[in-house]
């Protein structure tokens, strides 16, 4: 009973430090006049997925390294399966000039694209050599740098903003800068005591720490997503919604699996990986189908998502 409590606690502490991660991002993107998609695939990706990896990093560096894999995998399942499917299901069409459309469609091919061969990548790297050691997680950590660097660009050419007026804008605003630490804090906190209680848990139901992560910890560390997700969709912001859950997955495959990999070698069974980390890579190609082929019934795909996410989860526990 204390565990759970300290668990419902510690997510709660989470889920706050990134709500403030997330203003700040938010504010900043909204200062510096970045593009709304860029908004959501980079600083607002950032921020949200900033749980999935400190607890995975926690976790790998405890010595529960089943517990992070599980986290990440299953982070990734709810922001592609669950969170993207409702988004699918219930989004609006949102009008725009032809050239904008243009720009931001072909944004969301590119992603997607990255977004696939980055879990096709790490599927097979898993399947060859059933491990992430320190020198694979320098790799993806790199991937991921590669990835905010390449999407920064895209954000500045599109703004016609320089990084030197970047800096002074963000200078002017000291509180953002005080949100971010703030917010960075609580979820340093939480993710400990997140981490630890998740185990005993796990001990406690006779679980095991994959199953925990992928189920409790996932959907816990998951719910800013899912906020961002529904408040974009309520506020028409669905492209905000769009990008930040492309763009979440591919840091938390990069650096939550990247860090978690650095601090504790990750060690992957033939069985996880085929029954685990493979619905993930199917996941996204159907998202990059959908990118690639226009006038595809989205609530449809939405539908198909949402319900493959389920009997995914119902066939976890029925083994």
């Amino acid at each position: 009973m204390t565990d759970l409590l300290i668990f419902l606690l510690s997510l709660f502490i989470v889920i706050l430090g990134a709500e403030w991660l997330l203003a700040a991002s938010i504010s900043s993107a909204r200062l510096l006049r970045l593009p709304e998609m860029v908004i959501g695939a980079t600083l607002v990706s950032l921020a949200t997925t900033m749980p999935e990896n400190l607890v995975s990093v926690f976790a790998s560096a405890s010595n529960h390294s089943s517990l992070a894999l599980g986290n990440i995998v299953g982070s990734g399942l709810v922001n592609l399966g669950l969170i993207l499917g409702i988004t699918l299901l219930v989004g609006h069409k949102q009008e725009e000039a032809r050239g904008g459309r243009g720009r931001r469609r072909s944004l969301g091919r590119r992603r997607s694209l990255i977004l696939f061969a980055l879990t096709l990548f790490i599927f097979l790297w898993l399947l060859i050599f059933g491990k992430i050691n320190f020198y694979g997680g320098v790799i993806l950590v790199s991937l991921g740098l590669g990835f905010l660097i390449y999407t920064f660009w895209y954000a500045l050419r599109e703004s016609g903003e320089t990084l030197g007026v970047v800096e002074e804008k963000l200078e002017a605003h000291p509180r953002l800068i005080l949100k971010f630490i703030i917010g960075a804090a609580f979820l340093v906190f939480g993710a400990r005591f997140l981490v630890e209680s998740g185990v005993n848990l796990a001990k406690t139901f006779a679980l095991s720490e994959i199953v925990i992560g992928i189920t409790l910890v996932a959907v816990g560390t998951s719910l800013p997503e899912l906020v961002t997700a529904l408040t974009a969709l309520v506020s028409g912001h669905e492209r905000v919604s769009w990008g930040n859950l492309t763009g979440a997955t591919v840091l938390t495959l990069t650096f939550a699996l990247g860090l978690a990999a650095i601090f504790g070698e990750i060690v992957v069974s033939p069985k996880i990986l085929t029954t685990d980390f493979l619905p993930l890579v199917l996941f996204s190609g159907l998202i990059l189908i959908l990118t690639l082929i226009p006038g595809l019934p989205k609530r449809f795909f939405g539908g198909i998502l949402i319900f493959a996410y389920f009997f995914y989860l119902g066939l976890l526990f029925w083994k």
